[in-house]
Parts: structure tokens; sequence; C-alpha cells
């Protein structure tokens, strides 16, 4: 049997193996890259910074299309304020022209209400007090009249612009009812139905 020899690297995990007297020498590596902890550490390092890549262009391309849902529903709400706008307008002017078939002073009076509309908050319609008055302008004759339709026009304005509320729709039917506010709140009933404004 012939007499051999070896030579191991731990480091590299080769070894020479040489059996004396018979001329042949076999370089054998050993399969140690398996349990090699740092190799493994190496590969968990690679595959974590490999996820963290991925994770990355994720996060980039739900970016990119969270930021275009926001564009397209900023313009949609930019398009329908805008259309709200317009109606808004469209039914200000209906009601200033209706008004002031009503009462002298009926244009004023709407305006004031659009312009606090526009730029107070819905609180500050007090402020409308000393027009309301002077359209009234008691004692002179019919003052009842023209303070209900007043009071009415206020119910209807808070109606559209602030909120459905079941005791102001009460006020504007209990009005439409009657022969003088009447001529006023059918025809705004009627463009609040088409508005859709009237539930």
């Amino acid at each position: 049997m012939p007499l051999s020899a070896s030579l191991d690297s731990s480091t590299t995990g080769t070894g020479l193996l040489v059996r004396v007297g018979s001329g042949v020498a076999y370089f054998h590596q050993r399969r140690t890259t398996d349990a090699d902890p740092s190799h493994r550490i190496m590969s968990n390092i690679q595959t974590l910074i490999s996820s963290i890549e991925d994770l990355k262009s994720l996060m980039l391309k739900s970016n990119d299309v969270i930021s275009t849902a926001l564009d397209v529903i900023k313009r949609d709400l930019d398009s329908k304020e805008q259309n709200v706008d317009q109606t808004a307008l469209k039914f200000v002017d209906f009601f200033s022209e209706e008004l002031s078939k009503n009462i002298s002073g009926g244009k004023l009076f709407v305006a004031k209400m659009n312009f606090i509309r526009q730029n107070y908050d819905r609180h500050c319609y007090q402020s409308l007090t000393p027009i309301y008055i002077e359209l009234i302008n008691k004692p002179a004759e019919g003052w009842a009249q023209r303070r209900q339709l007043l009071l009415t026009a206020s119910a209807i304005w808070r109606y559209t612009f602030h909120g459905r509320d079941y005791t102001l729709k009460s006020q504007i039917e209990a009005a439409m009812e009657c022969s003088d506010c009447g001529k006023f709140v059918r025809p705004m009933v009627e463009r609040m139905i088409e508005e859709k404004i009237w539930k």
C-alpha cells in the first residue's frame, strides 16, 4: 500500500494529496462554502440589499401612482367646484330677479347676502339687520308683508347654501301657501327642484 501525505489549507478549503511512490498527485477541494459563516453573512447582506432596492423601486412607483391619482382627484374637484360656482351664480341671479319683482331693493338684499356667503361665516348674516329694517320700512303700508317676504327669502337662501334643514323647508312650504309670499316662493321652489336643491 503506497504511503500518502496530505497538505491542507484551512483558509481556502483546498487540499493536496500526494501518494508517495505512485507518481500521482490528487488535488482535492473540500466543500466548505455552505458551512462558511462569513459566506452566509455576505449572502444574507446581498439579499437584504437587493430587497431594499426592490422596496425602494416599489415605493417610487407607488408614489408616482399616488401622485397621479391625487392630481386627477384635484382636477376633478376643481372642475366640480367651478360647476357648483357657475350653478350658484345662475341661482343667485335668478333669486335676485325674483325678489326684486316682489320688493323694492331686492337685488341689493341678495347682493349683500351673496357677498357674505362668499367672504364670511354664515353667522355674519346678522350684519344685514340695517338693510332689512330699511327694506321693511315700518310703519309704511305693507310693512308686514315685506317683513314676511324677507324672512322667507332668508329661509330659502339658508336652505339653499347652508344645508337642508327641515324647519326651513317647513317655513318655505308654509310661505308658498301665502297669497303674498307665494308669488315669490313658488318660482323659487320650482327652480330649487330643477337644480336638485329641494329635498
